[in-house]
This record gives structure tokens, C-alpha cells and sequence, in this order.
């Protein structure tokens, strides 16, 4: 029985594909914080293995206990976590996949859709810089001091923690009852900048499918759906699966900037709203032409809807949020608006 050992989760993305090695007859265990849920995994036989990355002996303590023959490692941040987990894993495992980011691509991409062999453009912030120098400590492993390695690049995908907002880091919460309740929502631009994103569901699926694999060692894949929409259809289709239409206003991202605020300099407008995001699956499709993605956007906007629903429901929205005042402020704006 092939053994997988997970750094991190079980989360937003593992959590899934925890499910789906399981249901490929691995033995799965999880190094992961003293205070991180094993949301039931441990009744199916999955190994906790408890402690902190960024104490080098206790994830070594972990590895020598399991002896995986693969290990995934889905919560380093900086290139000191990767040399410390690439010094552990060389030599000791068959495969060791790192979860890297789309982010590292760098903004605007050099081709839309982008694909993993297109030129990368300099990172856009302290999260893709390091991402991008966790991937560059673990190439050095691969290619000097075998490390078996295959780097994935998850495309932005929500789960029941999160789901994108422009003007929210959040978690995106509040998307939900302003839909139901007929509230606007400002939308950065014109609605039709693209944007990719996925369910964490499939993306996670689509990381073990690499796992398991050991034809992927040496190459990288960007994983997320083999699609992607619109600003104006990612909320339409979360308006779909509430079964409410959403109120769009649409505001110049320019202009939003231009107000040279915290909320919206530290927001994802920076991203998500200013270039186009679209990545090409086809590395990934040619590999695993098998591979179907199970849950459609809108199926998973109804189980993230369901989940919080049972789960205490939804902020208020009684109290005033940025996207209220942008667009109130917006709409006085264009009244005044004449030549």
C-alpha cells in the first residue's frame, strides 16, 4: 500500500485530496499544527502527525515515523521552510510535490491563457516572491541532491473557508445575503476582465492525481478548472445557485485605486481585477486525459451556500461594508457627472 504523507491541512485544498488517496488505497498521514481539526479523517485510518514545519526536527520526527513514499507539501511560504523540508526529503521519499501558486506567473500574463512553458513575469507581492523562491530552493534539490520532485500550481480555488472577493479578504461571506437581499455589489471595471476560478474540490483531486503518479516527476502543471469566466459571470453564478439575480455596478478600477485607501490598496483588486486570468490546463489534461472535474462552479457555489447555511448562516448586512459606501459614492458621482 503506497504511503503519502501531506504537510499541512487537512484544508481548504487537501482536504479533498486526503479523500481521494484514500479512495486509491493510500496510507495517508498529515504533519499539521497541535490546533488543526482532523475533520473525521482519523476514523478512516489517516495518521496525525502533530507540530510545527518551522521546527525542522519535528517535521524529521514525523517523516522517519511514517516513511511515506510520497510527500506533498502543501503549506510552505518561504524558501527557509523549503531548504529545511527539501534537506528532510531528499533521499527518503520517491516524490515530493510541492504546492506552489499561479501567483508566480507574475502580472500581466506573458500569453493568456497562460501556459506553464510561456515566459513569467517578475511576482506581484511577498506571497508569490517567496512561492516562487520556495520553487527555486526545490529545482536546486531536484537537480543536484535528488529530490523527486513535481511542482503544482493551484488556480485560485474556494472551498466552505473562502470564496473570492474583490473588495474582502475576509473570506467573502458577505457576497451571499447582499445577493439574496437584492443589495449592489460593486464590480471593478467592466465585468468582463477573466478570472480563473475553481472548486477546491476538483483542485485538490487533481494535486493526489499527480501524486500518485510517478510519470510527473520533474514537471510542473497548473491545477484548477479547464475553464475560466468573466468578473460579471463569477457573481452571476453565484447568483444562479442562490437563485437571484445580482445587482452589478460597475465602477473604473482606476478610479477605486485612486482613492489611495488601506481597504482597497491591500485588497485582491490588485490581482484579480487589473489583467486578465486565464491558465492552460493542457499539461495537465495530456497526462490524465481520464481526469474529470466532478463539481461544477455553480454545484460547489450550492454546497459552500448549504454549508454555512447549517452552519449559522451569513453576516448581517445591516451594518455598512466598503462595498456599500463605493457604491453609493459612485452613484452620486456619475449623477453629478455633465459636460
Amino acid at each position: 500500500m503506497p504511503r503519502t504523507l501531506l504537510i499541512g491541512g487537512p484544508g481548504n485544498i487537501s482536504t479533498s485530496a486526503v479523500s481521494e488517496l484514500l479512495a486509491n488505497n493510500h496510507k495517508v498521514a498529515i504533519f499539521t499544527l497541535a490546533e488543526s481539526p482532523s475533520l473525521g479523517f482519523e476514523r478512516k485510518g489517516v495518521t496525525f502527525h502533530r507540530g510545527t514545519r518551522d521546527n525542522p526536527a519535528e517535521l524529521d520526527a514525523a517523516v522517519c515515523a511514517f516513511k511515506p513514499d510520497c510527500v506533498i507539501d502543501f503549506v510552505c511560504f518561504t524558501p527557509t521552510q523549503a531548504e529545511a523540508a527539501a534537506k528532510i526529503a531528499r533521499n527518503r521519499c520517491g516524490h515530493y510535490v510541492f504546492v506552489s501558486t499561479v501567483d508566480i506567473y507574475g502580472y500581466p500574463l506573458s500569453r493568456v491563457p497562460m501556459r506553464e512553458s510561456d515566459p513569467f513575469n517578475a511576482p506581484f507581492g511577498e506571497y508569490a516572491t517567496n512561492k516562487r523562491l520556495c520553487e527555486n530552493v526545490f529545482q536546486s534539490y531536484r537537480k543536484k541532491k535528488n529530490l523527486p520532485l513535481t511542482v503544482v500550481r493551484p488556480a485560485y480555488s474556494f472551498g466552505n473557508s473562502f470564496v473570492l472577493s474583490y473588495l474582502d479578504y475576509g473570506g467573502g461571506k458577505h457576497l451571499v445575503p447582499r445577493i439574496r437581499e437584492g443589495k449592489p455589489l460593486p464590480v471593478p471595471g467592466d465585468g468582463t476582465t477573466l478570472m480563473h476560478v475553481s472548486a477546491s474540490y476538483n483542485t485538490g483531486r487533481q494535486i493526489a492525481t499527480v501524486a500518485m503518479s510517478g510519470k510527473t516527476i520533474g514537471r510542473s502543471y497548473t491545477v484548477g478548472h479547464e475553464t475560466w469566466t468573466t468578473v460579471d459571470g463569477y457573481y452571476r453564478m453565484m447568483g444562479n445557485a442562490l437563485g437571484h439575480e445580482p445587482v452589478l455596478v460597475h465602477v473604473p478600477t482606476d478610479l477605486l485605486f485612486s482613492l489611495n485607501m488601506n481597504e482597497i490598496r491591500y485588497s485582491p483588486l490588485g490581482i484579480l481585477c487589473r489583467h486578465n486570468l486565464a491558465f492552460s490546463p493542457e499539461n495537465f489534461q495530456k497526462d490524465f486525459p481520464a481526469f474529470r472535474w466532478e463539481m461544477s462552479l455553480e454545484r460547489w457555489f450550492k454546497k459552500y451556500i448549504a454549508y454555512h447555511d447549517k452552519k449559522g448562516g451569513f453576516p448581517s448586512t445591516r451594518r455598512k461594508t466598503l462595498e456599500d459606501r463605493v457604491v453609493v459614492a459612485y452613484q452620486k458621482a456619475t449623477k453629478r457627472f455633465s459636460l
